[in-house]
């Protein structure tokens, strides 16, 4: 959620267009199922894992790596694995 007025806009356009192009994929898919699982990954509670139905994401809040079955997930990032099994990454800072 962005409070945007121009001046806001045109400093972070940049990220907002790499935000929406993740979250536009992701989004539509998630929001036909109801959370069916939610736990926490780590102790200090940064590596979290949500899944909808067959659809699974894997948030990083950390800032070293996690290894979540087959998949490295760098620190602060997402990896979203799709209905298909299909994984891909997000990284909110790398745009």
């Amino acid at each position: 959620i962005y409070n945007l007025n121009l001046d806001f806009f045109q400093n972070n356009k940049d990220r907002i267009v790499h935000h929406y192009m993740f979250y536009s994929q992701t989004h539509p898919k998630t929001v036909k199922f109801p959370v069916t699982e939610f736990e926490f990954l780590t102790e200090d509670r940064l590596v979290q894992h949500i899944q909808f139905g067959d659809i699974q994401l894997v948030a990083n809040y950390g800032s070293i790596s996690y290894q979540f079955k087959d998949y490295e997930i760098l620190g602060k990032s997402i990896l979203f694995i799709d209905e298909n099994g299909k994984p891909s990454y997000f990284d909110p800072e790398n745009f």
